[in-house]
């Protein structure tokens, strides 16, 4: 017996019932106050309505309601975070992570996904401000999405924990990127590298794995750096990768040598 084809929930590969389901979170859109729907116009303003709608359905299973309430959270969340929303989140707000240098983007992975790479051993648990950190989180995931180029919608991020130890593990700073993924940045993430990770990791990494969703447990690969190379391009990995890509530091967009 032949299978029916799986919809993957995406702009141009709907199935009848998906379809439904974005005409009825489309019409909900007239609920929402003027705060929420100014947001929405701006957040959606690249990607569009309908497939940024559909990050949404598809993270919460074409439910309706809840994926309309998963909206007006996100959006409240963006127009209130830290008391002056994530639009006010710029430069200046997180130099002091900038300057640190303990994360930037740097070219794309083979699917063409935007790659963060986040050096662990550079977060210091016991210096860093917690606010500014998660300020910081998001300005990552603010630019990120301006670098994205539709249809892409994703991007993936490498975990570099070479020289990793306790004080750079940060349980706060962990759950608070967790819990921004899942709610206010639904199907964002492409894969997540662990590279390099040291024995020392294993305790914690039982923890933080049971803090996940099984979706999200699935894009995490724990790898060395000869097979990045399996996900990247050589020449969009760095020199010290074992690429052919190297570039000076120019905060957040590429790194410190």
């Amino acid at each position: 017996v032949k299978q029916p084809q799986q919809m993957s929930g995406f702009i141009n590969n709907l199935s009848p019932k998906q379809k439904e389901a974005l005409t009825q979170v489309k019409s909900k859109l007239s609920t929402l106050n003027e705060a929420q729907l100014n947001e929405f116009k701006l957040f959606s303003q690249k990607n569009g309505e309908d497939p940024t709608l559909l990050r949404f359905l598809r993270a919460r299973d074409f439910d309706v309601d809840v994926s309309f309430k998963m909206l007006i959270d996100c959006l409240d969340w963006r127009n209130n975070f830290q008391g002056i929303g994530v639009r006010k989140i710029t430069a200046d707000t997180v130099k002091n992570e900038i300057k640190s240098g303990k994360s930037f983007y740097q070219g794309v992975d083979k699917e063409g996904r935007p790659v963060s790479y986040i050096i662990v051993k550079l977060h210091d648990n016991n210096t860093a401000n917690l606010e500014e950190v998660q300020r910081f989180c998001v300005y990552m995931m603010e630019e990120g999405a301006k670098i994205m180029n539709p249809p892409i919608e994703r991007g993936s991020v490498v975990f570099d924990m070479s020289g990793f130890g306790v004080k750079n593990l940060d349980l706060k700073v962990v759950q608070f990127i967790i819990d921004m993924l899942e709610k206010y940045y639904p199907e964002s993430l492409g894969l997540a590298f662990i590279l390099n990770s040291p024995w020392i990791f294993w305790g914690f990494w039982s923890v933080i794995s049971g803090w996940l969703p099984a979706n999200t447990t699935e894009k995490i690969k724990f790898i060395s750096t000869d097979e990045l190379k399996q996900y990247i391009d050589e020449k969009q990995l760095l020199t010290h990768y074992g690429g052919q890509s190297s570039h000076e530091f120019n905060p957040p967009l590429t790194p410190r040598k």
